[in-house]
């Protein structure tokens, strides 16, 4: 047991992240449930809290037991200071924006619809009737408008609010955590280069919201979008535990995007990275050894 928790070497970047992976998978169990058993809003809400409440608790309880703590090189305090200033602001700005209309989205429209209904595409969000053509399989198991309108039951948040304000400021959250890991990765334990490498990515995410869906407009525009959270998010998180071999956790993101976005038979953008991956593990394994014995031999010829 002591073997499998060094293995995971799971910290609070993990907690969170993994939490929020979890919260979805709730979500699309629920999801399914609500789908096919033709169940109300405020019966999946309690589903969803259930299996959420399970799922939650039992990896706070493998956290808690497996968590490590560990000691970095110190770096000037100016750097956490202006990273987490930028943040703030950022959170600020999350919170009071006005809303810029994303081309295509109806989510906010979609989520209202499921409320007012009291179930899932009972109702059409463009015209307020009935389906008059049947909905696509890979929409309709797309859990993200069910999670947003069992958020708002339980809390009683209007779906403007939830959509737009509160869900990008957890996603932005998520995505500093997962950068934070990667910078783990880049530059092991100088906390001055990874701070300073996360200020940057702040940085980034300012200048890069000029555009619709660069990741910058993802994160300050449009944090409730499926395509946002796999991203921000998800296609971080896969590359620093695919460089890590942590496969389990590259595989609850692989999971956690067929949730949220459509993919082929489930593949998507998290699976191709993690494959290509490990397409550059195997060939480091392979053909490293063989160069270092040619340039032996050509330094001994």
């Amino acid at each position: 047991m002591q073997q499998f928790l060094k293995k995971l070497d799971i910290g609070f970047a993990d907690l969170y992240v993994v939490g929020l992976i979890l919260c979805v998978g709730a979500a699309e169990a629920a999801h399914l449930a609500g789908l096919f058993l033709g169940l109300s809003i405020g019966q999946i809400s309690i589903l969803w809290v259930w299996v959420a409440v399970v799922l939650l608790l039992a990896w706070a309880i493998l956290w808690f037991i497996g968590r490590r703590r560990k000691e970095g090189t110190s770096c000037h305090k100016a750097l956490p200071l202006v990273f987490m200033g930028l943040v703030l602001i950022q959170m600020i700005y999350l919170f009071c924006m006005q809303q810029v209309v994303t081309p295509g989205d109806i989510t906010l429209e979609t989520v209202s619809t499921f409320l007012q209904a009291d179930g899932i595409h009972k109702v059409n969000p463009l015209t307020g009737s009935a389906y008059v053509n049947p909905i696509s399989t890979k929409y309709k198991i797309l859990s993200l408008n069910t999670l947003y309108a069992v958020l708002c039951k339980l809390t009683g948040l209007a779906p403007e609010v939830l959509v737009y304000h509160m869900i990008p400021l957890f996603v932005l959250g998520g995505s500093y955590f997962a950068y934070y890991k990667l910078s783990g990765v880049l530059f092991k334990e100088h906390l001055g280069k990874r701070y300073t490498f996360l200020i940057l990515v702040a940085l980034l995410v300012w200048f890069m919201d000029g555009a619709v869906y660069l990741d910058g407009y993802l994160a300050m525009q449009a944090g409730y979008l499926g395509t946002s959270i796999r991203g921000l998010i998800l296609l971080p998180w896969t590359l620093v535990n695919a460089l890590e071999k942590k496969w389990w956790q590259c595989v609850l993101c692989v999971l956690a995007e067929a949730c949220i976005c459509q993919t082929l038979f489930g593949l998507g953008q998290c699976f191709l990275l993690m494959l290509l991956v490990v397409i550059l593990q195997l060939c480091e394994a392979k053909l490293l050894p063989i160069c270092r014995k040619m340039t032996r031999k050509e330094v001994m010829s």
